[in-house]
């Protein structure tokens, strides 16, 4: 029996530890718990966002719907009382990510755009970051309207809908 106990105890860690692995492995981003009650409309700012000139590209035909659906032209609105306006562009998918470029208009910060970067499909969201060290996180909506996120010291978050969808290929 002795033998017994130090082998069961081996076999306990081991179930453990792969079950920890799973569950810290989940890829299910977690908005804020307010998130889900943000409305379509139109921002508040009186400044407002303007992308510079994007190429949309047909996605693949073998690219996931799922990801797929993040492509196109996204316009809404960001943080308290929707007083940033903002425009986005997810120009190239491909199932490992996409191109994203970003643009915002808000009377505290004027006219803003950053320029393009490389986000990647993690679990659920599309995440990029900003040359400046913020990161963009956009997670699609059961209605086919889209969460965004830009996640820094003082984040906000806000909503966005499809103006212009990708071409067909």
């Amino acid at each position: 029996m002795k033998g017994i106990k130090p082998a069961m105890a081996g076999v306990l860690t081991a179930l453990l530890l792969a079950a920890c692995q799973t569950t810290s492995g989940s890829t299910t981003y977690s908005w804020p718990s307010f998130q889900s009650g943000l409305r379509l409309g139109p921002s508040s700012s009186p400044v407002k966002a303007e992308l510079p000139p994007v190429k949309l590209t047909p996605a693949a035909p073998t690219i996931t719907p799922a990801h797929a659906a993040y492509g196109g032209i996204w316009e809404g609105w960001m943080c308290r009382d929707r007083v940033v306006d903002l425009k986005i562009a997810v120009t190239e998918v491909t199932d490992a990510g996409a191109t994203v470029s970003y643009a915002s208009g808000s009377t505290s910060f004027g006219s803003f755009e950053h320029p393009p970067i490389t986000a990647r499909f993690s679990g659920d969201v599309l995440r990029g970051t900003f040359r400046n060290g913020v990161d963009l996180i956009l997670g699609m909506r059961s209605d086919g309207n889209m969460n965004v996120k830009y996640d820094a010291e003082n984040w906000c978050t806000g909503i966005l809908r499809n103006t212009a969808p990708l071409p067909k290929a």
